[in-house]
């Protein structure tokens, strides 16, 4: 079954409280850092491909919005569950992709760039430098390239990502960037900026708060900007099925 035939959500409440039934996360479950112990970071990934990550707990604890600075446990499942998933075939040899929040880990861009035309990760400019050593360090493929993009300067944002790929971008990926509802509205008028009509967002969260949920799926189809769909539970791993939910928003043509 295409993702085109999974229902669209219409009713957020509805969607937000069947997922928490099903999907929500067990008591005291981390969804969030890969290993707060050392800056330095092993990961092995579902395939046996071994990274080696470095991040700054330092960075987070003298400023709480640089989440990017560490490295987060829905990327490396994101990643495990892609080459098998029911979406692996947005990615070919043709597809321009941009990551929206990439952090410094790079772990999508590592692993799915070679599957894609084009990759663009992004984030915020002094997230730049650790991300591009990670990904040198890790065998990123020559389709990597990075760029600065602060989703509260959308057109600041596209311009810089312009300025290393100027063909249109056929999909756009993020991996647990929605952590408050502030910035929910910059976040998907990035992806809306960022992407062709039509071009889809795949986007995985976690489960922290369904007030959190709610803002994101309803500022998504606002204005009809997005068809918000869901990734059936059954169609998850193991480690996505509890406490994520895994979207995929098609952009309006307008």
């Amino acid at each position: 079954m295409s993702w085109r035939q999974w229902p669209a959500i219409t009713d957020v409440d509805e969607h937000v409280f069947e997922l928490y039934t099903e999907c929500g996360p067990e008591e005291n479950q981390n969804l969030g850092y890969v290993d707060r112990s050392s800056d330095l970071v092993q990961v092995e990934l579902a395939d046996g491909t071994d990274l080696t990550i470095r991040q700054s707990w330092s960075e987070v604890i003298h400023n709480e919005s640089s989440t990017g600075f560490i490295c987060w446990k829905a990327s490396v499942n994101l990643v495990d569950w892609w080459s098998d998933g029911p979406l692996s075939q947005l990615l070919t040899a043709d597809t321009m992709v941009v990551e929206l929040g990439a952090g410094v880990g790079g772990i999508l861009a590592s692993q799915l760039a070679r599957k894609c035309r084009s990759y663009v990760a992004t984030d915020q400019k002094s997230i730049l430098k650790l991300l591009q050593a990670n990904l040198r360090e890790n065998g990123a493929s020559a389709q990597v390239k990075v760029a600065e993009f602060d989703w509260e300067y959308v057109e600041h944002g596209v311009y810089s990502v312009r300025e290393v790929e100027s063909d249109p971008i056929d999909v756009v990926l993020a991996s647990d960037t929605i952590y408050n509802e502030y910035l929910v509205p910059h976040f998907i008028e990035a992806a809306h900026a960022i992407l062709r009509p039509q071009g889809v967002a795949v986007v995985a969260v976690p489960l922290r708060h369904p007030e959190l949920i709610d803002c994101f799926v309803a500022e998504a189809i606002e204005r009809n900007r997005f068809v918000v769909r869901a990734v059936p539970s059954q169609k998850l791993s193991e480690a996505l099925r509890r406490g994520y939910v895994v979207y995929v928003m098609e952009r309006s043509s307008s």
